[in-house]
């Protein structure tokens, strides 16, 4: 549930009103390697898949990468999935107009159009290019207790804009243009304190006997 509410009811098809996942800050313990997740992210009214992308170290923790795969922001031309979410766009764009009234065409993608086709967005514009560090969703994740260490969330809005004759400032537009209106990063670390809360209320011990129940599962395994 999310708000109370166990379906979205906005979205053109039953399953895409599903509310899967948690909202990013906690997933289920115990992770392997290559264990993808979901996580609902309430400023699209939409679940996500969080896509494996290797490990890492933060601030002496082990803790898994996760990453949006790139279907997500496939177009519905390109790949038929996304229909149920209204997407047809051009890839690299979300549809989010269903969250306002009266449907404004609304789209939703990463900074500075990241994994976008270039040429039906950032070209139009003459944005810069964009870069993954910064301009990407990332989550780091801690394999054992399952709680995201750090986290960047990044969404970029952006307005549909038609040529028309009734405007003479949109007169000689190229076609049809995505134009950002609004970016917003969320960045979180873990800091020393929330790692020595974490270290004295038992991660070490976790950890320590996890690592001891696999050597000894390989000891008999030889």
């Amino acid at each position: 549930q999310w708000q109370g509410r166990e379906t979205l009811g906005l979205w053109p098809e039953e399953s895409a009103n599903m509310i899967n996942g948690t909202e990013g800050i906690m997933f289920r313990p115990n992770l392997k390697k290559g264990d993808n997740l979901t996580a609902f992210v309430d400023a699209t009214y939409r679940s996500f898949p969080l896509q494996y992308s290797g490990t890492t170290k933060i601030k002496g923790l082990e803790a898994f990468k996760y990453t949006l795969p790139s279907t997500v922001f496939d177009s519905a031309f390109k790949n038929p999935e996304n229909a149920r979410w209204g997407s047809w766009c051009p890839d690299g764009l979300i549809y989010l107009g269903v969250l306002q009234q009266p449907n404004p065409p609304v789209f939703g993608s990463k900074a500075h159009f990241l994994d976008a086709d270039p040429v039906e967005t950032r070209d139009k514009i003459q944005l810069p290019q964009p870069d993954r560090a910064k301009d990407d969703t990332i989550l780091y994740v801690h394999p054992l207790i399952g709680v995201t260490l750090q986290f960047q969330r990044v969404l970029q809005m952006n307005i549909q804009i038609n040529r028309t004759s009734r405007f003479s400032e949109l007169q000689h537009i190229n076609g049809t243009m995505y134009y950002p209106i609004l970016y917003i990063k969320e960045h979180t670390e873990m800091t020393d304190d929330f790692k020595n809360y974490l270290m004295k209320n038992g991660l070490l011990e976790v950890e320590i006997a996890t690592y001891s129940a696999y050597s000894v599962l390989g000891f008999f395994c030889l």
